[in-house]
């Protein structure tokens, strides 16, 4: 999902991947990612870079896109990622990332989620 959203959003933004699995990193960096479509293929050049390192700059809006047991771990590493007035969108399944991630990324702001599925819409807000 992840290489996925960056070759997407890549066209419209200045977009950053990061992650811990140091192959896939290496690759994006030598290769690019290959985005095939209904225009076609072709390769889409992103910054790469490790989590928790000093590269590349803060962001000011971070996506989330890990397993949810990875979570905690980027919690501890979107202060370094995300300027001071940064958000963090999570697109993840399961339960527990409003509390892994909120926080401890986010100590002194409300954290809300969304569920969106065939039932009610679900909202919750959790406290400041």
């Amino acid at each position: 999902m992840a290489t996925l959203f960056a070759a997407r959003l890549a066209g419209a933004a200045q977009v950053a991947l990061l992650d811990t699995w140091s192959e896939a990193i290496d690759a994006v960096r030598e290769r690019g990612i290959l985005l095939e479509d209904s225009s076609g293929s072709r390769i889409v050049k992103v910054d790469a870079g490790y989590l928790g390192s000093s590269s590349p700059a803060p962001a000011v809006l971070a996506l989330i896109l890990v397993k949810s047991w990875q979570t905690a771990e980027v919690a501890a590493h979107l202060d370094r990622h995300l300027t001071p007035d940064g958000i963090a969108i999570s697109l993840q399944n399961g339960l527990g990332n409003l509390e892994a991630l909120g926080p401890r990324a986010f100590p002194d702001r409300p954290q809300k989620v969304r569920h969106f599925w065939a039932q009610d819409t679900c909202a919750l807000e959790a406290a400041a």
